[in-house]
């Protein structure tokens, strides 16, 4: 028999090839099929390796974006590593533990008011007939002249005392009015916040309406934790600054949120005259 042509069974020549044993069964193997997505359909997701389908991927990532979008127009607004120096300067005078009490209570109801503004305040404005602008304007208002008499009396502010020296304020009871509102969760924050959730109204698929609702509390919620740990660990900048150091810091910031009231007092206003001068607009 020729060495180099065997024939096989079938008739069939076999030539010699310089593939080893293994490598022969290895391409001989049955191969298991492919399944083939369609692009159109299914999308690949990079970090479990997994498909999944388009829908459920745009879902995802219109979560994520309302999350980010929500979380940068209310984080600057509210502004919690400045509004602490505010809340340090209106509660001088109070113990550590009053003062992290306090921050509890108004990150609770910064959140509640976040939360109400979000999901009620367009019924709300709109049962009462109240526009944003006029909403802006008044709240403004409010923030300015709270900003100017926090930059008057500095850091040196103390709680009302009787005659005896014995407090007539319980420092617990301005936990909503002024520490939360108008300071903390103003009416430029809720503004912004009713604004958000009138987009609520262009979602016509119910599961991506209550998407947006999860997304849309889960930020505020971040919010709410940014605001207690801001405000209740604010004394220790105060130690950090010093007493000096502390007083120009509040007073800074007490201009900034008078500069904050003018500009939510003027963009409200502005609004007004607007719609006097332009009637139709």
């Amino acid at each position: 028999m020729d060495s180099f042509n065997k024939r096989s069974a079938f008739g069939l020549t076999i030539r010699p090839t310089n593939f080893s044993l293994v490598e022969i069964c290895r391409i001989a193997a049955p191969r298991p099929p492919v399944k083939r997505y369609s692009s159109a359909h299914s999308q690949l997701c990079y970090s479990c390796g997994k498909y999944t389908t388009t829908h459920e991927w745009i879902r995802m990532t219109s979560a994520f974006n309302t999350f980010f979008l929500v979380l940068a127009a209310i984080f600057p607004v509210v502004n919690p590593p400045g509004s602490a120096l505010v809340f340090l300067g209106l509660t001088r005078g109070t113990t550590p533990e009053i003062r992290r009490i306090l921050a509890w209570r108004v990150a609770k109801n910064s959140f509640f008011v976040l939360v109400c503004s979000l999901l009620l305040g367009a019924l709300i404005l709109e049962f009462y007939g109240i526009s944003i602008p006029v909403l802006r304007v008044a709240g403004g208002f409010i923030v300015a002249v709270a900003g100017w008499r926090l930059l008057s009396e500095g850091s040196h502010k103390e709680l009302e005392a009787s005659a005896d020296g014995v407090s007539r304020t319980d420092p617990l009871d301005q936990a909503f009015y002024p520490l939360t509102l108008p300071l903390t969760t103003g009416p430029g924050t809720i503004a912004v916040v009713i604004s958000l959730g009138l987009s609520r109204a262009s979602y016509t698929n119910s599961t991506d309406e209550i998407l947006f609702v999860l997304a849309s509390l889960l930020a505020v919620a971040v919010i709410a934790v940014t605001i207690f740990v801001c405000f209740a660990y604010a004394d220790r900048v105060q130690r950090l600054l010093g007493p000096g150091g502390t007083d120009i810091a509040v007073r800074l910031s007490a201009f900034i949120l008078f500069c904050l009231g003018v500009q939510i007092l003027w963009s409200g206003g502005s609004e007004l005259l607007r719609s006097v001068i332009i009637p139709g607009r």
